[in-house]
């Protein structure tokens, strides 16, 4: 663990047709409120960092991760 950030690009297929990318995000949001920071004190050593810190919604990236990875 670096603390250093990283780019990390989730991948999701919604059945719902009317759900937009910022409806999944938010999603995104309340699984690592609820899941990643759940009792991040007692078991990482340290308080858990505001979401707004960890995640962003990149809506100008240009580059697609995955064909990064491969070349």
């Amino acid at each position: 663990m670096t603390g250093e950030p990283f780019a990390l690009e989730i991948l999701y297929w919604s059945p719902n047709k009317n759900e937009t990318e910022e409806d999944i995000f938010k999603q995104v949001q309340m699984m690592y409120e609820t899941i990643h920071s759940y009792k991040a004190k007692e078991i990482y050593g340290k308080p858990e960092q505001k979401v707004e810190e960890v995640l962003i919604f990149d809506e100008q990236r240009s580059v697609d991760l995955m064909e990064e990875k491969e070349s």
